[in-house]
């Protein structure tokens, strides 16, 4: 089966990474319990939203890019679901709109890094849409190419699954985190442990 992985809030624990990097920057120490929807303006209410995003970007373009601790089991499951047969695949909308070349070489290289090179059939990595303030690139254009039934979606955002079903990937799995609790409607797991025993029950 095709599996499409969102990088950022499914792979790596981005949202900790930023909130840390931005106490760093501010000397505000931010709490990732405390979000609650999806982006960090309910949580980082001493700033605007348009210094969130210059932070944000900033973070995008330095090392500390390729040091973000993986989710729990995350890499043992990916690299499982791989030896099973399955083709990986990387969706993710995790790119500065100005000049990204620096952050997809950054990105790719710390993704070979934890599963090795030619390990995915095609990593997409799409621009964030931080100046329009919406903080998702448009994953349409490459999900519609997996349509039916021998694709699997997994991403934390409640608006990516509703893309990704929209585009006629019947399986499109919330990962669960505190920002997409609000939503009860789409197939939700808890951990990397249950995703695969999803896929497996799909596979057979």
């Amino acid at each position: 089966m095709n599996i499409l992985l969102d990088m950022d809030g499914v792979i790596l624990k981005y949202s900790k990474a930023f909130l840390d990097f931005l106490s760093s920057k501010t000397g505000t120490k931010y709490n990732i319990e405390e979000i609650k929807q999806w982006g960090f303006s309910e949580t980082v209410k001493d700033l605007t939203q348009t210094e969130i995003n210059t932070y944000l970007e900033e973070m995008m373009r330095l090392p500390e890019i390729e040091q973000i601790e993986p989710e729990k089991n995350a890499i043992k499951i990916i690299k499982k679901l791989k030896n099973d047969g399955h083709l990986i695949y990387i969706v993710s909308s995790s790119l500065p709109e100005d000049s990204p070349e620096i952050t997809t070489e950054r990105r790719t290289r710390y993704l070979n890094k934890l599963f090795g090179d030619n390990f995915f059939e095609e990593i997409y990595l799409l621009p964030l849409n931080l100046k329009s303030h919406k903080g998702h690139g448009n994953k349409q254009d490459i999900l519609i190419q997996f349509s039916g039934n021998q694709s699997i979606l997994l991403d934390d955002s409640i608006k990516n699954c509703e893309q990704g079903l929209s585009c006629g990937i019947k399986n499109s799995f919330l990962f669960s985190q505190n920002w997409n609790l609000s939503n009860n409607n789409l197939q939700r797991v808890m951990s990397w442990e249950e995703f695969y025993l999803k896929v497996n029950e799909l596979k057979s």
